[in-house]
């Protein structure tokens, strides 16, 4: 039993330390993704869509 809680702890506090990591990047400045490419991904979590969409 023991084993289990510590290995789900862990994986818990790998996606939540991963997870600050990946929101704490910022997007690439001098990279620009044009709007055909932006509108085939569903992503709505994606970091550039978010920048795209204050910037408008």
């Amino acid at each position: 039993m023991i084993p289990a809680v510590v290995f789900v702890t862990v994986m818990v506090v790998l996606f939540l330390g991963t997870f600050m990591l990946n929101k704490n990047t910022p997007a690439p400045v001098d990279m620009r993704i044009s709007d055909a490419r932006c509108s085939a991904c569903s992503n709505y979590g994606c970091a550039l869509k978010q920048e795209e969409a204050e910037e408008s």
